[in-house]
């Protein structure tokens, strides 16, 4: 799995966190719901990315984590969300307090995605397009995500603050397509700039045409004892290690090196579910 983070439905405090690691990611940011079964939402970021979570964007009583994600020098807002579907008004302006802390930060782009239970695509309950259009963000899913054996919906979400950093945004295929009703993942590829290659320097040894019989003559021929007559350990070892080093590179062909090394990956895949 490539992405960068993703979003799981139903975490809840029996799930012990150890229990439900993904190799490659760190353990999720979780936020459970309290009291009764289901609900919930974790975050999931990859081992490689520095992310840390914002709880003063967090509300009492929402079910909803936001993490600040760095890459490349940039900062990105993630916020994961569910609204239960008999949500009430209180359930709602808690919602919007919690959006508006988030789109009130400074940073470089926020992304927030989860199951709203609001199906957009119905013109009777666009309250949730509206509040997305307040802060000029786009919601980049179109298509159905929600299915049951009679009819599907839009109900699963991701908006963005800045849509020039997307790549591309799809609804991929359910995870389990037999079930009568199913949520399907919902993914967004987003665009950073490639990371500056860092470079360091590093001794290449020429072993196979090095000079092992002299090698061993001009260790074999060293006074260590000289090497010792000092109370200082530190001292000791560092004269012991100059010689070995002094003596092989008399001995074995060896040049300095330019090593290249990329520190992060350049395209962020987000998924959820």
């Amino acid at each position: 799995m490539t992405s960068s983070f993703s979003l799981k439905r139903g975490s809840t405090k029996e799930t012990k966190t150890d229990t439900i690691l993904i190799p490659n990611f760190q353990p999720p940011f979780r936020c459970d719901r309290i009291g009764r079964v289901g609900g919930g939402v974790a975050i999931y970021v990859k081992d490689t990315l520095y992310a840390k979570e914002r709880s003063d964007l967090s509300i009492i009583n929402l079910e909803a984590i936001w993490i600040e994600l760095h890459t490349n020098q940039r900062k990105l807002l993630i916020g994961g969300i569910y609204r239960p579907p008999d949500s009430n008004n209180n359930h709602w302006t808690l919602l919007q307090e919690s959006i508006d802390r988030a789109f009130n930060q400074v940073c470089d782009n926020i992304l927030v995605t989860g199951d709203f239970n609001i199906n957009v695509h119905n013109s009777t309950s666009n309250k949730i397009s509206r509040l997305i259009s307040s802060y000029n963000a786009e919601q980049l899913i179109s298509t159905p995500t929600h299915y049951t054996e009679h009819s599907n919906s839009l109900i699963d979400l991701m908006f963005v603050k800045h849509t020039n950093q997307v790549i591309t945004s799809f609804v991929a295929d359910p995870f389990i397509p037999d079930l009568i009703r199913f949520h399907c993942p919902i993914v967004t590829v987003m665009k950073f700039n490639k990371p500056k290659t860092s470079t360091y320097k590093r001794r290449i040894w020429l072993y196979d045409r090095g000079d092992f019989d002299n090698y061993r003559n001009i260790i074999n021929t060293t006074n260590w004892d000289n090497l010792l007559q000092s109370d200082d350990l530190n001292s000791i070892a560092t004269s012991i290690s100059d010689t070995i080093i002094d003596a092989a590179t008399k001995t074995i062909p060896n040049k300095i090196a330019t090593i290249s090394q990329m520190t992060s990956p350049g395209l962020t895949p987000i998924y959820a579910n």
